[in-house]
This record gives structure tokens, sequence and C-alpha cells, in this order.
């Protein structure tokens, strides 16, 4: 749980930190005269921190995966068959549909 608070604490940091260059570069856009707002770059940017986001998630699903393999908890095997099994220390076990 850590790990995802860290790398959760590093994105919030990053995030504030592109939007402070962000603020001051529409600041210098005006002063130099820029009169509209240039919207393919802030669906760039928007893209980009959805990009972001997605890499987050992996990451703290890849790190909570790791985390239970350690524990020992089972992990669910083959998510998009019909039939679903568990992962277990003496093999695969097959597992009833979910209602």
């Amino acid at each position: 749980m850590t790990v995802a608070q860290e790398c959760y604490a590093d994105w919030i940091r990053g995030m504030e930190e592109r939007e402070q260059a962000d603020r001051l570069s529409e600041a210098f856009w005006r002063a130099d005269g820029g009169t509209s707002d240039t919207p393919s770059q802030q669906m760039r940017m928007l893209s980009g921190i959805q990009a972001e986001r997605r890499a987050l998630r992996a990451k703290m699903q890849a790190s909570e995966d790791e985390q239970a393999a350690r524990r020992g908890r089972r992990a669910s095997v083959g998510r998009m068959s019909s039939v679903r099994t568990v992962a277990t220390v003496s093999g695969t076990v097959p597992v009833p549909p979910l209602e």
C-alpha cells in the first residue's frame, strides 16, 4: 500500500508542477501579445495526462498483484475465459461462475 501512496504522491507533485508550468506559459503567451488559447496543445496535454493515469494504474495494479503473491493470496487466472480458475501452490483449480 505504501508503494501506491508513494506513486500517487509523486504523480500529484508532477501534476502540480505541470499546472504551474502551464500557468507560467500562459502568462508569458499573453505578455508577448498572444490573444487566443491553442486548443490542440490543450488536447495533447489532456491525452498525456490520461496516458499517465493509465500507466500509474497499471503500475499500482502490478504492485498490488506482486504483494498479494508474496502474501500467498490466490490470484485470478483467465479473466477472459468463461471458466474461471485460480492458481494455487498445488495447481490450478476451477472456480464456479459468479452470479
